[in-house]
């Protein structure tokens, strides 16, 4: 058991590995692999185009966020499929819950996804894309064990969304005849880090 009182024999508590207030001071997005999760961190400054977590309910399309722009912490359910605005064009599915965490304040918003906490998953990931005009399936590739090689699985999701905007039949959606805009990739800015 610890408590707070407890002090280390080498005299001094230890930094934690992960802290808010070193993320979301750094101003960067990033992911990190630490343990049994995969953690995004972004923030935006004042006037940026902000995130936004959507998650898809059938063919409708529900934002996650406070009426107010107030803080959020929100469960993404296993098999829920969802997309960060500005993060990626592509809807995300997975086989393991995952967290949203939204913190707006006077320096601009700052968030984070955390995917895993179960062990040996997420084991499998859905990335695709669905009609804008009425919601129905058009492109969706599975992924097998994206968190035991996290690096090549946004690898693997760049190309296959470099596939889907070079293909105008793969982005016309069958049942209306809507042709889906060229996709943004997943933000990965710098290396992924991991521990």
């Amino acid at each position: 058991m610890v408590t707070l009182g407890y002090v280390p024999p080498q005299g001094r508590i230890p930094s934690p590995d992960m802290s808010h207030a070193r993320i979301f001071a750094e101003h960067r997005s990033k992911w990190e692999v630490r343990g049994q999760y995969a953690i995004w961190t972004g923030s935006r400054a004042p006037g940026e185009a902000r995130y936004r977590l959507l998650e898809r309910v059938g063919r409708k399309v529900a934002p996650i966020e406070w009426p107010n722009g107030g803080a959020v912490m929100h469960r993404i359910a296993a098999d829920r499929e969802f997309m960060v605005e500005n993060l990626a064009g592509y809807w995300l599915r997975l086989d393991v819950d995952s967290i949203w965490i939204e913190a707006p304040s006077s320096g601009g918003q700052y968030c984070m996804l955390i995917i895993g906490g179960s062990t040996g998953k997420p084991d499998a990931a859905n990335v695709g894309w669905v009609c804008p005009k009425c919601g129905s399936s058009l492109a969706f590739k599975a992924f097998g064990r994206p968190l035991r090689d996290f690096p090549t699985f946004l690898t693997s999701a760049d190309k296959w969304v470099d596939e889907f905007n070079s293909k105008p039949e793969a982005r016309t959606c069958q049942e209306c005849g809507t042709v889906h805009p060229e996709s943004q990739k997943l933000a990965h800015d710098n290396a992924l880090e991991s521990t």
